[in-house]
């Protein structure tokens, strides 16, 4: 199943660090959002779920390169740096976890948007922008047809 595919791929992004093989992970991401797109417009009645999902997976995936780049940075909080591991750990085992990948997301966001400092409200925080994508992750994957509680399409990879 190319769902099934993607889903792996993300878990994976979130439990490699290896810079190379993450842009692998991720260029092999993109290829199979762009398929399960195209075969979505012509086989599935049901295109704007597949669609929707697709892009679900991509903000997912910029969310686990967002949550990577601030720990990368090294000038986080260690509650926030905590905060990062743990939803990276998370994410690392969806399938494990049927229907949680946007509880995770979302309880990260929230726990992120506590531990953020009075001052750095604005859009420019990094951890700001971490939380911000995380909801917006969220949001997308909440409703998508890559929920992993949800139905699973026929697309072949």
């Amino acid at each position: 199943f190319l769902l099934a595919a993607i889903a792996r791929d993300i878990e994976l992004l979130a439990a490699k660090d290896s810079p190379v093989t993450v842009g692998k992970l991720r260029a092999r991401l993109h290829h199979r959002v762009i398929r399960l797109v195209a075969m979505a417009t012509r086989y599935d009645d049901d295109r704007l779920k597949m669609v929707e999902g697709g892009v679900a997976a991509l903000a997912i995936a910029r969310s686990i390169q967002r949550l990577r780049e601030a720990l990368e940075n090294g000038e986080l909080p260690p509650a926030t740096t905590g905060i990062i591991r743990e939803t990276l750990s998370a994410l690392s085992s969806l399938s494990q976890q049927p229907g949680t990948a946007a509880r995770i997301l979302e309880n990260a966001a929230t726990k992120l948007y506590a531990v953020l400092e009075p001052g750095t409200e604005g859009h420019s925080s990094p951890g700001r922008a971490v939380a911000d994508t995380m909801r917006d992750a969220a949001d997308l994957f909440s409703g998508s047809a890559l929920n992993w509680g949800g139905r699973r399409t026929q697309c072949h990879t």
